[in-house]
């Protein structure tokens, strides 16, 4: 997986450069950050921490839910590689510079800004899943399962590691 993780970090895609991804990565790290920042009323000091913490936290995320997608679309018989993986699930994300403008149409047309995020949200899913598919030669229901339990896996992995130290503590 770490050969993935580099190829894909430093290596050219036949769609995206690596300059490519990472300047969309840093865009919606920053875009996000932007977000929250003035969500919770922090000044320029605030932007710049959440922007470094959104995008280490986002890089780590990003291994994560690149390693379960891979992990379970192989047992649900895909193809594909760690790579190519990370890579659409990188591409996936883009949308989400599009939160910025929708927050503040939010501000102006509360309606219209939740039907908006509503469908970005959408939006983000559909690439993303159709991302898993194309990546691992799977169907449309395959995929939907991998991403589900994808989301399953990380709701519970904390869970787990949690429990892990009582399980030793009173275990034994």
């Amino acid at each position: 997986m770490l050969d993935s993780l580099y190829a894909t970090l430093f290596q050219s895609t036949p769609r995206f450069s690596a300059v490519a991804i990472w300047g969309a990565w840093l865009s919606v790290g920053a875009v996000l950050a932007f977000n929250a920042a003035a969500a919770l009323s922090l000044g320029s000091t605030g932007v710049l921490v959440l922007a470094i913490a959104f995008i280490l936290v986002g890089l780590i995320g990003w291994y994560w839910l690149s390693a379960s997608v891979d992990l379970l679309a192989r047992l649900l018989g895909g193809q594909g590689s760690g790579q190519s993986t990370m890579t659409a699930i990188a591409q996936s994300l883009w949308p989400l510079l599009l939160s910025a403008p929708v927050i503040t149409i939010k501000g102006w047309l509360p309606s219209l800004g939740e039907l908006l995020s509503l469908l970005l949200t959408l939006w983000i899913l559909f690439i993303l899943i159709r991302g898993i598919r194309q990546a691992h030669n799977l169907g449309w229901g395959k995929a939907v399962l991998c991403f589900v339990l994808t989301i399953a896996l990380a709701v519970v992995a904390p869970l787990g590691m949690v429990m892990w130290p009582f399980m030793l503590i009173f275990g034994t």
